[in-house]
């Protein structure tokens, strides 16, 4: 009798926790991260997976979707609360394919910052990418240092965007 109660007890956990994966994703700062510790998850209103594969001639390409947080590429058409689709870096996709003007995913995990943030690559060079984003009068502004390519996740893809 224990092991049926524990046994239906895994089960709806195992449902609720993949309810929940299916009803949130994960957000993307768009923005100065001065006053912001950590990114985290979103809910939404529909049922979307938050990672995907989609077949393009003969290869596999890994997507991941984001939520924008912050509005610094508002000025590009991606908005506050918009969910978008990001191309992952993968053996069809690697990181020497970054180039000027893509849109950047960039994971950070250090003491100030801890989360994923989006800015735009100006220039690659060394491993390294230097980036901006823009102000709320969409000026261009330069990150407030260099990105080790390793840091950048994926770019994103606009023809996926999602409303």
């Amino acid at each position: 009798m224990i092991y049926a109660i524990l046994t239906l007890a895994l089960i709806i956990s195992i449902y609720a926790l993949g309810n929940y994966m299916l009803y949130t994703l994960p957000i993307v700062e768009a923005g100065p991260t001065l006053n912001i510790r950590a990114t985290g998850f979103k809910k939404i209103p529909q049922r979307l997976n938050s990672a995907y594969i989609k077949q393009k001639d003969g290869n596999s390409y890994k997507y991941r979707r984001f939520v924008i947080q912050g509005g610094c590429m508002i000025p590009v058409g991606l908005h506050p609360n918009k969910i978008i689709s990001v191309k992952m870096f993968g053996p069809s996709f690697d990181k020497s394919n970054l180039k000027e003007g893509d849109i950047s995913i960039i994971f950070i995990n250090d003491e100030k910052f801890h989360g994923y943030k989006i800015r735009r690559i100006e220039s690659v060079a060394n491993e390294v990418a230097n980036t901006y984003y823009y102000d709320n009068d969409g000026q261009k502004k330069n990150s407030s240092a260099p990105h080790s390519i390793n840091s950048i996740i994926g770019v994103v893809d606009k023809q996926e965007e999602l409303i």
